[in-house]
């Protein structure tokens, strides 16, 4: 992921991803549209670091890179799992419907 910054400093950043371990972050970061960046340090959990200071950053789709992640998610988990690409894409779809069905999930108010 590559980040271009233009307020208050003009800095590009690049973070990167193991798209196996790390897909599902992939795609609730693509889903949400944006991420926090905060500092900690190996081994921090949200819970520890949850007054630390941190960013909000936008990820607006801009050039249509959604749809060529899935792509890229797929072939990577096809290839790690010895599957057919045509196989790996209905399981994909599936996991995905279900992952953005957690993420929409929201307690009732009473």
């Amino acid at each position: 992921m590559i980040l271009s910054f233009e307020r208050p400093s003009n800095i590009l950043v690049i973070i990167e991803f193991n798209i196996v371990d790390q897909g599902v972050l992939v795609e609730q970061i693509l889903n949400a549209k944006a991420l926090y960046i905060q500092p900690g340090k190996k081994g921090d959990r949200p819970s520890y670091t949850f007054d630390n200071p941190r960013i909000l950053v936008e990820i607006p789709d801009t050039i249509g890179f959604i749809k060529e992640w899935k792509n890229i998610w797929l072939k990577e988990l096809a290839k790690k799992y010895g599957l057919k690409p045509q196989k790996a894409r209905v399981i994909l779809e599936k996991f995905i419907s279900d992952i953005q069905a957690i993420s929409k999930f929201r307690i009732p108010q009473i």
